[in-house]
């Protein structure tokens, strides 16, 4: 099974908080978990900001999750 996790702006866009990308995630059979690292910029501010990882497969929207960054 292939997945597709894709970024998406919320209070932090990307170029400034986060780098842009699609990571797909092959799963071979009896395969339930993967680890993937997603890369944030240095930006200097005081506060919290935020994005959304997108989970699709088969080209279908499965899953939203919502992301925090805090920086002091």
């Amino acid at each position: 099974m292939e997945a597709k996790i894709s970024i998406q702006p919320g209070t932090g866009v990307h170029g400034v908080v986060y780098q842009d990308e699609i990571q797909v995630l092959q799963f071979q059979v009896g395969e339930s978990k993967k680890d993937l690292c997603l890369p944030t910029l240095y930006f200097v501010a005081d506060k919290t900001l935020d994005f959304y990882l997108n989970l699709t497969v088969n080209g279908q929207l499965v899953d939203q999750a919502h992301i925090l960054v805090e920086t002091r």
